[in-house]
């Protein structure tokens, strides 16, 4: 809705740049003028001043929704925003300005800085998938505001460049900014280096040798979780490990076996009695005495 939810005594001062049949929207704090009148669905160009009367914003509607150019402008005059719309989404290249004056417009990301002087996303129906930075100088720079490093050959030209990782990135993102598609990563030689999957609900990524071969393979979120498969440059299996916040999981070591329980011992009451056991007694044979030889006559006396 965009009517007047003032009474007329609260209205502000229509300054003179704002024309008579201009209207005041309360929520944007904002005169908005268009061909239908207040409180119907826009169709066709409307325009708005910000209440100290400079001029704000032009765009095009179609049954409601945004369809055709769009513009904002700083209170001093210089472009904020430009855009264009297909049927209430994004489609074409949408672009940031600074100002070298103070601004009331909020058009920049407050995480860019201030180095960042022009800031511009290309669109897919309403999803993102390229963006570029420039210096006041109109140099290509990173979001950080670092300088942009030169592409190498083969990559597409909608390549940003990630500082954290050291990568090129080929990403796509949706209107609330969410990853989504196939991003593909590449060294500053050009190498593929992995592609990470967002269009299910767990992101997977791959790995890649030098040669194009995978060489690992799992869902990161944002690091590695879950299980891991490793392959050679020939594509053969190596392994499979399980990880979890980035960070592998030692494999169980093998169970040893167990020790068989010790026999219970039987309760004196139920032992069965010894048998008694036969000594056997061993006969001493009695010693037999030799009788003595008679001594001869001729040595008797």
């Amino acid at each position: 809705m965009r009517l007047n939810t003032l009474p007329m005594g609260m209205l502000p001062a229509r300054p003179s740049s704002v024309p008579s049949e201009a209207w005041w929207v309360e929520q944007t704090k904002e005169w908005e003028l268009g061909p239908a009148p207040a409180g119907e669905p826009r169709h066709g160009t409307y325009r708005w001043w910000r209440a100290d009367g400079s001029f704000a914003a032009e765009a095009s509607f179609e049954n409601g929704v945004l369809h055709g150019s769009y513009v904002r402008h700083h209170p001093n005059g210089e472009p904020a925003e430009t855009a264009s719309y297909q049927h209430g989404k994004l489609h074409g290249t949408r672009t940031w300005h600074q100002s070298v004056d103070p601004s009331s417009e909020k058009a920049f990301v407050p995480s860019l800085p201030a180095s960042i002087w022009r800031a511009e996303n290309d669109c897919d129906l309403g999803e993102v998938v390229a963006m570029r930075f420039y210096d006041r100088d109109g140099r290509r720079v990173c979001a950080t505001g670092e300088p942009f490093p030169q592409v190498p050959p083969g990559l597409p030209q909608t390549v940003m460049f990630d500082t954290r990782e050291g990568v090129f990135v080929e990403a796509r993102y949706t209107a609330e900014t969410k990853p989504t598609g196939v991003w593909r990563l590449w060294t500053v030689d050009g190498v593929l280096r992995c592609d990470r999957d967002h269009t299910k609900t767990e992101v997977h990524e791959r790995i890649f040798h030098p040669n194009g071969q995978v060489a690992a393979e799992g869902v990161i979120d944002p690091l590695r979780t879950g299980v891991w498969r490793f392959y050679d440059e020939r594509g053969a299996l190596l392994s499979e490990e399980l990880w979890a916040a980035g960070k592998r999981v030692p494999s169980p070591e093998p169970a040893k076996p167990k020790k068989p329980p010790p026999k219970a011992k039987r309760s004196p009451a139920r032992e069965k009695p010894h048998a008694k056991t036969k000594t056997k007694t061993k006969t001493r044979r009695k010693a037999t005495t030799k009788p003595k030889r008679a001594k001869p006559k001729s040595a008797r006396r």
